[in-house]
């Protein structure tokens, strides 16, 4: 599979290619496209941009379309195109941030964890467990691409409703088209990366469960990194009041898993330690 930085290309019909998805696409709408896949893009366009121009693109979800840009940014260190998606639509935008929620959440909560160290340049990656992906495919028109999303799952503590819903009515001539989708629509639960910050200033960022410390088995990788587990689901509770010291707890993604593992019901960190201790 042909990969470059956070882009790769599965052998699906019709793929451009896969974008892992970071804060830029949903924050600030917009991404590069390495030099290796803009031959694709290039190809699906049947032209390629020229230096310094832009093109207006559009993005087709299930009936709904989008509006965004391809821009050929000119650059003077380099010979080779420099494509870059932007002015992705605020409303694609949301879309993103929703679909990609467990993504979103824990991009925004490294970087506001990072925004306290005074760092020249922060940089927020997602680790592999986490990854998810923005699919891009060919539709036959020039600038025009269907969008799908990869490792969309919900989580355990969200409710999910499925809502049957007619849209996208188009009237083309005389004939009028109609799309039915089934959309996913879920409740959100806001944690504040505050009190993420003064869990791990109590509790560390050892795992309370099993003692896994990241920074120590990956180094520099590894540096802060910890889940934080509320020892009450948010979607038990709703909006309260949150003691970092008493409600929240440091937890590596094993353990996390494994205490979400039964849908109907989340253990409590004796009960995961219990098990843990008795397979020692």
């Amino acid at each position: 599979m042909e990969r470059s930085f956070s882009w790769s290309k599965p052998n699906k019909p019709q793929l451009i290619g896969r974008k892992c998805v970071d804060l830029s696409l949903m924050d600030n709408g917009e991404t590069g496209i390495p030099v290796a896949f803009q031959k694709y893009f290039d190809a699906a366009n049947s032209q390629k941009i020229a230096p310094g121009k832009k093109k207006e693109v559009k993005f087709h979800y299930y009936g709904l379309t989008y509006s965004a840009a391809i821009k050929n940014i000119a650059r003077k260190d380099s010979a080779n195109n420099s494509y870059k998606i932007v002015s992705i639509s605020p409303e694609l935008r949301v879309v993103f941030q929703q679909k990609f929620e467990r993504s979103y959440r824990y991009l925004k909560n490294e970087f506001a964890m990072k925004s306290t160290q005074k760092l020249k340049k922060i940089i927020v990656k997602l680790p592999e467990e986490l990854e998810q992906y923005l699919l891009f495919y060919e539709t036959g028109k020039p600038f025009e691409y269907r969008i799908d999303f990869e490792n969309f799952v919900l989580n355990d503590e969200e409710i999910k409703q499925i809502e049957e819903e007619v849209y996208a009515q188009r009237i083309e001539g005389n004939l009028i088209r109609e799309g039915l989708s089934k959309r996913f629509l879920t409740n959100r639960y806001e944690r504040n990366a505050q009190n993420r910050l003064k869990a791990i200033q109590e509790h560390g960022i050892s795992c309370i469960v099993c003692g896994f410390n990241f920074e120590k088995v990956y180094g520099e990788l590894g540096k802060d990194f910890i889940e934080i587990h509320h020892a009450v689901p948010i979607s038990q509770t709703g909006e309260i009041f949150i003691d970092p010291v008493k409600d929240l707890v440091p937890l590596c993604a094993n353990c996390h898993r494994m205490i979400h593992r039964k849908h109907e019901e989340t253990l409590t960190i004796k009960e995961l330690k219990a098990i843990y201790n008795e397979k020692l």
